[in-house]
C-alpha cells in the first residue's frame, strides 16, 4: 500500500483528493497537512469525509512528518509548491502538484502569466505535464508531476486530435 502525504488537505481540492483516495485500493491517505487548521479532526475540516477517515487529524506540516511516506500530494494555493517541492523531491519522494506551480516549462513563461517570478525555476524541466491521454508513459515513469488544470485539460483533449488538420493559429478556447 502506498502512503501518501497531501500538502492541503484541508481545503477545497484536498477534500476532492481525499474522496477520490478513500477508494482507491493501492494508496493510503496516511499523512494530512494543513497550516490553517492544524490540529483540528478531520471530520470537524470536511465532515462528508468523516465515515471514510474516523480517526484523520490535520498537521502542520513539518519535513520530517515525511519519513515513511511514498507520494506527495500538493494540494495548496498558487506558489506554494514552488517553496517545497525541491526537499521533497530531494528526499526521493514522488511529488504530485495539483497547482499551477510546475505546469509551464520556462520561468519567463511563467513570470509572463502568473505576474511574479518562479521560485524555483531549477526545477521546473523536472515535472512531466499531467494529462496522461497524452503523456502516459512518461507519467508512469516520473517522481515529478504537474497536474492540468481543468480549463487546459478541456482544450487540449478536445484539440488534439484536430492537430494537423486545423491552422493553431486559428484556435481561440473561450471557457468560463
Amino acid at each position: 500500500m502506498v502512503q501518501a502525504a497531501i500538502l492541503g488537505a484541508s481545503g477545497f481540492v484536498g477534500a476532492e483528493l481525499l474522496r477520490l483516495l478513500a477508494a482507491h485500493p493501492h494508496i493510503r491517505a496516511a499523512r494530512l497537512f494543513g497550516d490553517s487548521q492544524a490540529g483540528e479532526a478531520l471530520d470537524a475540516v470536511h465532515p462528508h469525509l468523516a465515515l471514510a477517515y474516523p480517526d484523520a487529524k490535520v498537521e502542520r506540516f513539518e519535513p520530517s512528518a515525511l519519513d515513511g511516506i511514498d507520494l506527495v500530494f500538493a494540494a495548496l494555493p498558487h506558489g506554494h509548491s514552488q517553496r517545497l517541492a525541491g526537499d521533497i523531491l530531494g528526499r526521493g519522494i514522488p511529488f504530485v502538484d495539483l497547482g499551477a506551480d510546475f505546469r509551464l516549462k520556462d520561468s519567463a513563461e511563467y513570470e509572463r502569466w502568473y505576474g511574479e517570478p518562479h521560485e524555483a525555476p531549477e526545477l521546473l524541466d523536472r515535472f512531466v505535464y499531467g494529462i496522461p491521454e497524452l503523456h502516459r508513459e512518461a507519467i508512469r515513469g516520473a517522481k515529478a508531476v504537474a497536474a492540468a488544470g481543468c480549463y487546459p485539460t478541456s482544450a487540449i483533449l478536445a484539440l488534439k486530435p484536430l492537430m494537423g488538420l486545423i491552422d493553431p493559429a486559428s484556435i481561440i478556447v473561450d471557457a468560463a
